[in-house]
């Protein structure tokens, strides 16, 4: 299932970025604007391109952004008993079959 990270910008002009997996949404956390930033994640970006600071092109909001992403994400894996990233993945595998 691939997961995504979306956001959308609400009428204070703030971003909220969301973590997309299957149907669910899930809040990761809330920013002031910035176009970059908008325009990067608007359409939704896949979790492993979200975090891949190459793809930021130097875009010193989208480079912030990307480096919050990755506490957040696992903040909710752990409150939600999901499974998103790769690390976490591979770990619950482990610990499912030693169970």
């Amino acid at each position: 299932m691939k997961s995504t990270i979306i956001s959308r910008i609400d009428v204070s002009g703030y971003h909220t970025l969301y973590l997309v997996v299957g149907n669910e949404e899930y809040y990761l956390f809330r920013q002031g604007y910035r176009k970059g930033v908008a325009d990067y994640f608007k359409k939704g970006v896949l979790i492993q391109d979200a975090m891949d600071f190459s793809k930021a092109k130097n875009n010193t909001a989208v480079i912030h952004t990307m480096s919050k992403l990755l506490s957040h994400i696992r903040y909710v894996e752990k409150e939600s008993g999901i499974a998103v990233l790769n690390r976490t993945i591979r770990t619950a595998g482990c610990r499912n079959k030693s169970a």
